[in-house]
């Protein structure tokens, strides 16, 4: 098991490198070439969409992945109830996302073309996400992948054509749309291919109440990361202009770029955990302690790094407008430190099917994250946008570490108690050292891709 979800992740993660790189080079060009005010919209335009992206899926495809893994011979029937949904999920978000673009009477009639584009993108990535979702059910990450690089290369060579022959802002989305669009392609093929099974088919109508109710959680916990995770850019925009939308995006890329990580580790352990909740929870608490202290191992030296060169990166990749800045990359590279550790806990409770503590946590995070927000930005604009976001995922560590306290299986590891403590404020209860206790060792489990 342990294997399985070490090369799970290993797969993801190395595409997700590559396909990082490739959308780092991609945001980079863009940024020095269009300057901040043109880059300003064309990443409004895709946070704005964010928010309503989790219409189109309100948690049904985590249920999915998780009843999947638990009974793989109920594949087919499972994806075609959930698939027969959003459907009509997806074209719904498109309509709201068009619908308060327009309504708002705030944006200009460009910015409102680049919405309805990156609607499109939208409703292509969901529809891929829940495709691949039954791959993750079946522990085979290979096929995401290769969809992942090819798509983002994809993305990159379109967009740079655009680009280079000074093509209007709106083919920039279009070239994300057709990175997405091979995805859907992709995975659809890849289903057949692999599982022998089509997209077009008829669900089983008797099962949709129970995956309706168990997506209840998982999509008010979606609401709620969707809004916190795009309303600082919305936020600037409205408060501010959208120059100050695209000074931020330049570090909130450099922060972020990093967090396919712990979604590569999450997205093998997900499925893993999950079957182990119905056979072996005591193996349940050894995967959960050894994917945290290794994403500790990793988190902590990159976010000091980056920080202490914080200038030196945006003068050195970016033009000389970007490096006012630097201040708000060094609270991001603060608040990735937390939501690197918040990662493998999702996982477990969403396994555990205590998805309705996450719900809990992620509403009081939207909450903390929109006044923090609203307080900072008028005093600070792209500084306190990165202030309000470090402080919103530090008070959300606080259930993070009370979590840890409940489900590790016998507070073996003494690392991720200190670092979960610590990062909360709280303090740790020392049981055992760590350095004599191999059973959570990061070494041992990443020996185990090569296994």
């Amino acid at each position: 098991m342990n294997a399985t979800v070490a090369k799970n992740a290993f797969y993801l993660s190395a595409a997700s490198v590559a396909q990082k790189l490739l959308s780092f080079v991609y945001f980079t060009y863009i940024s020095n070439l269009l300057g901040a005010g043109e880059q300003g919209k064309y990443s409004f335009a895709l946070a704005f969409t964010t928010i309503f992206s989790i219409v189109a899926d309100l948690g049904l495809t985590p249920v999915m992945i998780r009843e999947i893994s638990r009974a793989r011979e109920r594949t087919r029937e499972i994806l075609h109830t959930v698939l027969g949904v959003k459907i009509i999920l997806v074209l719904c978000a498109y309509a709201l996302a068009v619908f308060f673009a327009i309504g708002l009477k705030h944006y200009s009639p460009e910015e409102i073309i680049l919405i309805v584009a990156a609607g499109a993108v939208m409703m292509f990535d969901s529809v891929h996400l829940t495709v691949y979702g039954v791959f993750r059910a079946h522990q085979n990450l290979k096929v995401e992948a290769v969809g992942v690089v090819i798509g983002q290369t994809l993305t990159l060579g379109f967009g740079a054509v655009a680009l280079f022959l000074h093509w209007p802002l709106v083919t920039l989305i279009a070239a994300l749309a057709g990175g997405s669009l091979f995805n859907v392609l992709w995975s659809t093929w890849s289903l057949w291919h692999w599982q022998k099974i089509s997209l077009f088919g008829v669900g089983r109508m008797a099962i949709l109440p129970t995956i309706v109710k168990e997506a209840v959680p998982f999509a008010l916990a979606g609401i709620f990361t969707r809004v916190y995770s795009g309303l600082d850019s919305v936020l600037l925009r409205t408060l501010n202009d959208s120059r100050a939308v695209g000074l931020y995006s330049v570090p909130y890329k450099i922060a972020f770029a990093f967090q396919f990580i712990p979604m590569a580790v999450s997205a093998a352990l997900y499925p893993a955990m999950s079957e182990c909740f119905a056979r072996d929870k005591t193996r349940l608490a050894h995967l959960f302690e050894r994917a945290t202290f290794t994403l500790s191992l990793i988190v902590f030296p990159v976010a000091v790094g980056i920080s202490v060169l914080a200038k030196e990166i945006l003068a050195f990749a970016f033009l000389p407008e970007y490096g006012v800045a630097a201040s708000a990359l060094i609270f991001l590279m603060a608040a990735l430190i937390f939501s690197f550790l918040d990662f493998p806990v999702g996982s477990l409770l969403n396994a555990c099917n205590r998805q309705h503590a996450q719900t809990l946590a992620m509403g009081a995070t939207m909450v903390v994250n929109l006044i923090a927000n609203l307080f900072f930005i008028p005093r600070w604009g792209i500084t306190g946008a990165a202030a309000a976001a470090c402080d919103t995922m530090a008070i959300a560590s606080c259930g993070l570490a009370q979590t840890w306290r409940r489900y590790g299986s016998d507070g073996r590891c003494g690392f991720i108690g200190e670092a979960l403590y610590a990062c909360s404020g709280c303090r740790p209860d020392w049981r055992a050292d760590l350095w004599r206790d191999d059973s959570c060792s990061a070494g041992s489990f990443l020996a185990e891709v090569g296994c």
